[in-house]
């Protein structure tokens, strides 16, 4: 039988997971809906036969599935099934950035909307989707009452979000020294701008 204290604790670790896990969903959603025009230049990148309609319908439906589970993991609601949505959710973005990478993709990862980066999908980017990946199977393994975040204790919400942003901190500094030190190997390509351009003269603006 597994002390009490040792699932309290286990349930702790895995509020913090599902913090993290919901402000990353949430905040790659918004930069997915900051520059709509270049995520589908990515997803038309990756796609190039469908028709602009399919392009547009796939994007929505990428923002809108990332936001709703960001939304169940900060609620707690369908908590196993959010878990494992966002595992096969993060498993199917890896595969996404291991075609690019293989493709030859030259504006970086762009999964936080930052689609101005130079060079291809970095190994950096697998090493961020591989502990998501972990802390969401670890999240599905929590054997602890499941309850909204905001219901937490006020020590536990403040732990979750001082390591929330440290995590997200800490990698984007981690990436913006690579950044720079690819910057001056490897040339800038503006091939997600001209898709974009191509997707705005044939598909019109996004509503």
């Amino acid at each position: 039988m597994i002390p009490q204290p040792l699932v309290a604790e286990t349930g702790h670790i895995a509020d913090l997971g599902r913090a993290l896990l919901a402000a990353v969903l949430g905040f790659a959603g918004w930069a997915k809906l900051r520059d709509w025009g270049g995520f589908r230049g990515i997803l038309r990148f990756l796609l190039p036969r469908p028709p602009t309609a399919v392009i547009v319908l796939l994007a929505t439906a990428i923002v809108g599935f990332e936001v709703l589970l960001a939304a169940l993991l900060v609620t707690g609601f369908l908590m196993e099934l959010a878990a494992w949505g966002t595992v096969g959710f993060l498993c199917a973005a890896t595969t996404a950035l291991l075609v690019l990478r293989r493709r030859g993709y030259q504006g970086g990862c762009a999964c936080f909307g930052d689609h101005g980066a130079a060079g291809p999908v970095g190994s950096l980017d697998f090493v961020r989707n591989a502990v998501l990946i972990a802390v969401a199977f670890a999240v599905t393994r929590s054997a602890a009452a499941v309850q909204p975040l905001w219901a937490l204790p006020v020590a536990t919400i403040t732990l979750g979000a001082a390591t929330t942003m440290g995590v997200l901190l800490s990698y984007g500094m981690v990436a913006a020294v690579v950044d720079m030190r690819a910057a001056g190997t490897r040339p800038h390509s503006g091939q997600v701008e001209a898709l974009a351009r191509l997707e705005g003269q044939t598909g019109g603006r996004a509503t």
